[in-house]
């Protein structure tokens, strides 16, 4: 007797066919979601670096600035102390002035003429 095939062999071709879409749906559906999480963590890790990355620069900058602040202090205290140079040494370069003043007074004033009163007022002086 001749065998033949009676069973729906169309039918559990397209069946075997469903099954091979979705088991491949199913796997590039995993795969696009493994790409997203890869992705995911790839752009966290890159903004949790950039982050440390931005708190390292602004201690850094706090650092500079307390740095800056001692130096402006610094530079403040250096030029009143130059300028407390320059008053005493002007004091110490006129300290000579009175004693020639009153050197050249005896000089030129008479014998018997007596001073009341002696001004200076700048460079200027009355009596």
């Amino acid at each position: 007797m001749a065998k033949i095939n009676l069973l729906p062999w169309r039918e559990e071709r397209r069946q075997q066919h469903t099954k091979e879409f979705y088991i491949l749906l199913a796997i590039s559906a995993g795969l696009a979601l493994l790409l997203f999480a890869l992705a995911y963590y790839y752009f966290d890790q890159s903004i949790k670096f950039q982050n440390q990355r931005n708190s390292f620069l602004t201690t850094e900058i706090t650092k500079l600035d307390e740095k800056i602040k001692e130096i402006d202090k610094l530079e403040a205290k250096k030029a009143s102390l130059i300028a407390r140079q320059q008053v005493i040494e002007e004091l110490q370069a006129n300290r000579t002035q009175m004693v020639h003043l009153f050197d050249e007074l005896v000089k030129t004033i008479p014998n018997g003429v007596f001073l009341e009163k002696i001004t200076q007022q700048g460079t200027s002086i009355s009596m």
